[in-house]
């Protein structure tokens, strides 16, 4: 099957989207992915890969990302729908990259507005100089396609179907993607942990903690594990996969946890439990 073909299989759902992506890896020779993230809307492609290929997906890294609770809200969706439907989306996205281009800074409120719960003049003032010329320059490439309003469409919940560790990763300042999905993930998914971004919005890039984020995205990277028998077989564990088993392990969790074992996620209300016992209600970056 050609490129062109696949991408037109995979236009419309999240979940063809992975099939495509899964059968191009087939193609490529790889056999593992070290993970898969999920950005924004893509965290339900992304979920869907996890579920749907476990064989393929190491873990999750899900940043800013469109969970299962309804989303968008009726204005966006109605918005969307006006200015990104196939006959006037590239005029939309021309008129964004001259506005980008002879008044920067009226664009970037306009566009970063509806990204932040704060006020924009708090969120502008937060940017430095690097911060707003990197800005600039990804709102005057971007374009969407059908993208946008293939995002809009109704995804069936698979967070049941997910058994890989994930790291959420969110601010609670994010107008675009509310914080409540980030929770929501966290409370579906067997091996999660989430990581409060202290952005000023949905770009959790920029924000002044984003440097320890990255650390701890880096630092959960699987490591191999060696068999006591040299010529025995080697085992991608990433930390999380390590903290899982811990948590089986340690006699003060609820026994409803510790007779879950790994291959077995406990429940989501003694999830709960271990999460507020190990670390509180969330896991900051600087702890």
């Amino acid at each position: 099957m050609s490129i062109q073909a696949a991408m037109s299989r995979a236009s419309t759902t999240s979940a063809a989207f992975a099939d495509v992506t899964a059968e191009l890896c087939r193609d490529l020779g790889v056999g593992r992915l070290a993970a898969v993230v999920g950005i924004s809307a893509g965290g339900r492609t992304a979920l869907a890969m996890a579920a749907r290929h476990p064989h393929l997906v190491e873990r999750l890294i899900l940043q800013s990302a469109v969970g299962f609770l309804p989303w968008p809200d009726r204005r966006t969706r109605l918005g969307g729908r006006l200015v990104f439907n196939a006959g006037i989306e590239a005029a939309t996205w021309a008129a964004v990259h001259l506005l980008m281009r002879i008044a920067p800074q009226a664009g970037l409120r306009l566009l970063l507005r509806d990204l932040s719960t704060l006020p924009i003049r708090h969120v502008v003032a937060g940017l430095s100089e690097h911060d707003r010329a990197e800005l600039l320059a990804l709102f005057g490439l971007m374009r969407s396609g059908s993208g946008f309003l293939n995002d809009m469409l109704v995804v069936p919940d698979c967070a049941a179907q997910v058994g890989q560790p994930a790291l959420i990763i969110a601010s609670r300042t994010d107008r675009s993607v509310p914080f409540a999905h980030a929770e929501s993930l966290a409370t579906a998914l067997p091996w999660a942990e989430l990581v409060a971004s202290q952005a000023d919005g949905h770009m959790i890039w920029f924000g002044s903690d984003y440097p320890a984020i990255a650390g701890k995205i880096k630092d959960s990277s699987p490591r191999v594990e060696h068999s006591p028998d040299p010529s025995g077989p080697r085992r991608h564990t990433s930390p999380w996969q390590a903290g899982a088993r811990a948590s089986a392990d340690d006699r003060s969790l609820p026994r409803e946890c510790a007779a879950a074992g790994e291959d077995q996620p406990p429940s989501a209300a003694a999830r709960q439990s271990v999460l507020s016992t190990r670390r509180g209600d969330h896991c900051a970056p600087n702890e």
